[in-house]
């Protein structure tokens, strides 16, 4: 009884503030000293030197050591006096509502961090690194890096590569994950980026490749002169595993709208797919056939579609929408068969997600 109210009382301590972790200690990377930082810094200057020490306001909360407490991964900025900058990802554990810094693993010097996430005990780091002809002042490779807590210690697991990858002429933003095969291939919804895959390819990448892209016009994917046709999209995506250096046959998993492109893909290029995972996937008939349940849902579907596109000026958002407006009154996309016979996994929810 005793064991079950203290770990009640657990669950009900709450995520580490914003205030407790720009005012804590902290260990240096440097030295391991522990210093006191306040409002999200420390410095301390010498005859020839000056260390500074800044928690940058940017940080992920959840479980880091399983015990049901919300603790934190902090971005920390080192610097000892001279030309480096230095980028530390920090555990911070919730120690009854208190933070305590337990360990540090090194990011780079003059990294740019885009973002860190901390997804099932897993913290992840998105940045932009140092290529091979970069100064250091200069970064412009895209990369994320996965760590797992064990033992008190960040422990970097699967990690990945962020680049922009040629498809002949224009370049399409993909996050590559991971080793071995088949390649896990991801595909977003309707007008979205490679970062809504993140957490879940990162994950898959511990077991084998996994490939997020961002179609063109999104993320940091260039525009298509091509226009935004669900065929382009899979046109595209076919031109980009062909570049990458990694052999077909894929798994490809598609979300919403993109589940749509990967049934085409699937129908245009049956060889390269090994089996097929839709996730809330989008049908050219839905709306025909939510119609038949509800004879005013397709005009409802039109006239909000059309309120949005009222709204965009011309873009690649506004490409996508007019297609899958297209498609929907059609009921039909041109290339589109029945599936091969290959193992395929559907995936639905009737809960909203908070």
């Amino acid at each position: 009884m005793i064991l079950n109210l203290v770990l009640c009382l657990a669950c009900q301590q709450g995520p580490l503030d914003r205030a407790t972790i720009l005012n804590a200690q902290y260990r240096l990377p440097s030295s391991k000293s522990i210093v006191r930082v306040r409002d999200g810094n420390w410095s301390q200057a010498s005859a020839n030197s000056r260390q500074a020490l800044t928690i940058v306001d940017m940080n992920a909360r959840g479980d880091l050591n399983g015990d049901g407490v919300p603790d934190a991964v902090v971005l920390l900025v080192y610097s000892s006096g001279g030309s480096g900058v230095f980028n530390y990802l920090a555990a911070v554990l919730n120690d009854h509502g208190a933070a305590k810094h337990v360990s540090s693993t090194a990011l780079g010097d003059r990294v740019k961090v885009q973002a860190i996430d901390l997804v099932n005990g897993r913290a992840i780091a998105d940045l932009t690194v140092q290529g091979d002809h970069d100064p250091a002042c200069c970064p412009t490779v895209r990369s994320t890096r996965a760590f797992a807590f064990v033992n008190g210690q960040l422990v970097e697991s699967a990690h990945g590569t962020r680049s922009l990858v040629d498809i002949g002429g224009r370049h399409l933003d993909v996050l590559r994950t991971g080793s071995g095969g088949p390649p896990v291939v991801f595909e977003v919804g309707l007008a979205d980026s490679l970062d809504t895959w993140i957490p879940v390819s990162t994950a898959i990448g511990e077991s084998t490749t996994a490939i997020a892209y961002s179609r063109a016009g999104f993320g940091r994917s260039d525009p298509s002169p091509d226009g935004y046709s669900a065929h382009q999209a899979v046109t595209d995506l076919h031109e980009l595993l062909h570049r990458l250096p990694i052999a077909a046959p894929y798994i490809l998993v598609g979300r919403s709208y993109g589940g749509l492109l990967m049934r085409l893909y699937t129908s245009l290029y049956p060889a390269d797919v090994a089996g097929l995972v839709i996730v809330d996937g989008t049908h050219e008939q839905q709306v025909q056939r939510y119609g038949q349940l509800d004879s005013t849902y397709p005009a409802a579907f039109r006239a909000y579609y059309d309120s949005v596109l009222r709204t965009l000026a011309p873009s690649p958002e506004a490409g996508e929408i007019r297609e899958t407006v297209r498609i929907q009154t059609a009921g039909t996309v041109e290339g589109m068969t029945p599936l091969p016979d290959i193992p395929l996994a559907v995936l639905t929810s009737m809960r909203s997600d908070p």
